[in-house]
């Protein structure tokens, strides 16, 4: 069985109903995958920081867009849904990082 390390900022997958949550085990354990995307170098400033996690979130949000699409039969107009909701978020959390930073 592989082992998974998923460092994911907090509020990263609210937005993502609990009907097409799945456990990271069963996602990504059957497929015997090695994953870590805690191993970051230090940064040098919060904002740098803060923008890493954005990008991190961003990461984990189109991946769980992609599994939704292929549980629910690769629907065209869920699947840009999914991916406006995960581009809006993105940007919303580099532009908190700019105001919380500056």
């Amino acid at each position: 069985m592989a082992t998974i390390t998923i460092d994911i900022p907090d509020g990263a997958v609210d937005w993502i109903p609990e009907s097409i949550r799945i456990p990271a085990g069963r996602a990504l354990g059957v497929a015997g995958l090695m994953l870590s995307l805690s191993g970051d170098t230090p940064r040098d400033s919060d904002r740098e920081q803060c923008e890493s996690d954005c990008d991190k979130t961003y990461d984990l949000n189109v991946q769980m867009c992609n599994v939704d699409s292929a549980m629910r039969g690769r629907n065209p107009r869920r699947y840009k849904d999914c991916m406006d909701e995960v581009n809006r978020l993105y940007l919303q959390c580099y532009k908190d990082c700019k105001e919380e930073c500056n």
